[in-house]
């Protein structure tokens, strides 16, 4: 079974914890004394670990489940409740560094709508970082979208450039598929996620 979200208040084995803590472990390298969006943060635990390097951080989620999760739980990132397309009326005029968008993308309605809202929100040459499902359109939370590499390319290019595509293998209870490592651009992948790291 894949494993939606992370939360501190059900089971979720090992290895989904690993799979998805690594994908914030990747994400680092470009947060590191910027100031950082966390879109779909969930529950916070990404977002509080890219606050321990990031010069800033925000985390955004429509759940409010989630986010007064995150905020009963971490007090360092400033959690805010409300759909991405709607952020900037509460905080206008803000830009952002990095912004990190993990397993978000796949459940909006309208896909160019929010990366041209992700576009807004991004200093000029900043990093947008995306993570995308690779082939779940049987996934139970209703992704709606059965997309391989090409297909998300379509989506992504438009609205920005690529400067590099990363795999990480299919979630496993096995707990050896938690890498991310460079997409050759010949490689189209079946399962697992893909990475951007978008300009």
């Amino acid at each position: 079974m894949l494993y939606e979200r992370v939360s501190f208040t059900h089971p979720c084995p090992i290895p989904i914890v690993q799979m998805h803590y690594a994908r914030y472990v990747w994400a680092l390298r470009y947060c590191a004394g910027v100031e950082v969006l966390d879109a779909g943060c969930g529950v916070g635990y990404g977002s509080n670990l890219i606050g321990m390097v990031a010069g800033g951080i925000v985390g955004v989620d429509i759940s409010e489940d989630a986010i007064m999760e995150a905020r009963a739980r971490f007090s360092h990132p400033t959690f805010v409740c409300c759909p991405l397309e709607s952020y900037r009326e509460q905080d206008f005029g803000r830009a952002f560094d990095t912004i990190v968008a993990f397993e978000f993308l796949e459940h909006v309605e309208d896909m160019s709508l929010v990366l041209g809202e992700l576009r807004l929100l991004l200093r000029e040459g900043g990093k947008l970082l995306l993570s995308l499902p690779l082939y779940q359109g049987h996934n139970p939370y209703h992704h709606g979208r059965h997309y391989g590499v090409d297909e998300w390319r379509a989506v992504v290019v438009p609205h920005f450039q690529v400067r590099t595509f990363w795999h990480q293998p299919i979630e496993s209870l096995d707990g050896g598929n938690v890498c991310v490592t460079p997409l050759r651009p010949t490689a189209h992948p079946k399962d697992g996620i893909m990475l951007a790291e978008c300009y």
